[in-house]
């Protein structure tokens, strides 16, 4: 069997497994479907994929729909928000270390300045 028949026909599928989910969203939500940015980006992914068949760079765009899981699923949502607010911590604790690599650069190298010359190294 030849594998880029087969990805070519699971992504078929796949898109119009989106196609469907995004007209169930539009007879649930009419026109208020943009008025969400999650879905307006499916719209566009899911327009863009089927007028640009050819287009493989318009295609993976489809890859951040897996995003959408985070809005979805209430304990993927407090993991990335407990990501974002450990941001200024790791940033803070990344500058100490960047200061205590600092240090000793300064340290060694004046430690041993002379090593090469003396042909040690």
């Amino acid at each position: 069997p030849d594998v880029n028949q087969a990805f070519e026909s699971v992504d078929f599928a796949f898109l119009i497994f989106f196609t469907i989910e995004l007209g169930l969203q539009f007879i649930h939500r009419g026109l208020s479907l943009f008025s969400n940015g999650w879905l307006t980006f499916d719209f566009i992914v899911v327009a863009s994929s089927w007028m640009s068949a050819s287009f493989m760079i318009l295609r993976t765009l489809r890859i951040f729909r897996v995003l959408r899981l985070v809005t979805r699923v209430r304990v993927l949502n407090e993991i990335v928000a407990a990501l974002i607010n450990t941001i200024p911590k790791l940033i803070a604790i990344a500058a100490v270390l960047f200061l205590i690599f600092y240090v000793y650069a300064v340290m060694l190298t004046l430690f041993f300045k002379d090593m090469y010359e003396e042909g040690l190294t």
